[in-house]
């Protein structure tokens, strides 16, 4: 008989735990569902250098010249960077 009770106990126990994180998961979704502030600008601006310089540093590695952006020697160099797959 005492057996049972404390078994009682337990569900009660997990089904309250089960409301407390049934809330805060309504909670979050709530506050996730706000509208969201986007990043300052210097961030992007952050990202486009890196990859300039990520750009650069693999046409360096080809032993090519940075070129100027839509030069005809940009679309040289990329097809140089490129490994063309080899034949069965």
């Amino acid at each position: 008989m005492y057996e049972r009770r404390e078994r009682g106990r337990e569900r009660k126990n997990v089904t309250q735990k089960q409301e407390i994180t049934r809330s805060t998961m309504e909670e979050n979704l709530r506050v996730s569902t706000k509208k969201r502030k986007l990043p300052e600008e210097p961030v992007y601006n952050e990202v486009i250098l890196g990859l300039q310089s990520l750009r650069q540093a693999r046409m360096s590695v080809a032993g090519l010249e940075p070129a100027i952006e839509g030069s005809p020697q940009t679309l040289k160099a990329d097809s140089l960077a490129t490994v063309p797959p080899t034949p069965p």
